[in-house]
């Protein structure tokens, strides 16, 4: 799967649908495999979470579990080194499915609602990112944040996908994943101040990403820390 940025963005193929004044409680990150037997009830909570409007959810399909008699249909290596980035910046070097990371920061056992949603209300509320329309295009609109600074990433998704599995710890079951991402294109550096960045379209493939949720993380992309704002936009079919 691949996606190719250009610095336009058409009112006639996205919808924004988050705003300045209603800012994210958090990102909850999946990491999850269609190869691994105690991933389904995280999935299916994952889809519940994804109804909240105040959540931001992602699912990462890894694979490191294609090993075990099932080649994970959704997996990306880049998922599995996001995954091992996040554990190395903790200092546990924790890497299992189902794992959340919430916030860049704190992880959880993927399935444990309590858990997560206790680590939920410990972190404190995201910045909103506000996209705005500019002269040529579209812009994302960051505030202001003192010491901290970071990158503007976007997310292709697919909202939703039942995978039927024939194979492995899973076989014969049809799982749903939610907000399945498809890659991870960084498209701006931040240093702390209000700035406006260009926010690039992503030239479809086909592979039927419908939605797009773009994160401002501190690091970079390959050695990702805290996740300090985010907002998440549908695509629809130009008229």
């Amino acid at each position: 799967m691949k996606f190719i940025c250009s610095l336009i963005l058409s009112l006639n193929v996205y919808s924004a649908f988050a705003h300045a004044a209603d800012p994210p409680k958090a990102v909850i990150e999946l990491f999850t495999s269609q190869g691994c037997s105690s991933c389904p009830p995280a999935d299916k909570l994952a889809a519940e979470f994804a109804t909240d409007p105040k959540l931001v959810v992602l699912s990462y399909a890894v694979d490191y579990w294609d090993y075990l008699g099932w080649k994970d249909t959704l997996a990306r290596h880049e998922f599995t080194e996001r995954q091992r980035a996040y554990g190395a910046k903790r200092g546990d070097n924790q890497v299992y499915t189902p794992q959340v990371v919430i916030n860049g920061m704190s992880h959880a056992v993927g399935s444990e609602r309590k858990a997560i949603e206790s680590k939920i209300v410990k972190g404190s509320s995201l910045v909103a990112l506000e996209i705005v329309q500019a002269r040529n295009g579209h812009k994302v609109k960051v505030p202001a944040l003192a010491g901290e600074a970071g990158e503007l990433i976007l997310v292709p998704v697919i909202s939703s996908k039942t995978v039927a599995i024939s194979k492995g710890e899973n076989h014969g079951r049809s799982i749903t994943y939610t907000n399945i991402a498809l890659s991870m294109i960084k498209f701006g550096d931040w240093a702390g101040d209000e700035t406006y960045i260009d926010l690039p379209t992503v030239q479809d493939d086909g592979s039927g990403a419908d939605r797009f949720i773009i994160m401002l993380q501190s690091g970079s992309l390959g050695k990702p820390g805290k996740v300090l704002g985010a907002t998440q936009f549908l695509k629809v079919q130009p008229k």
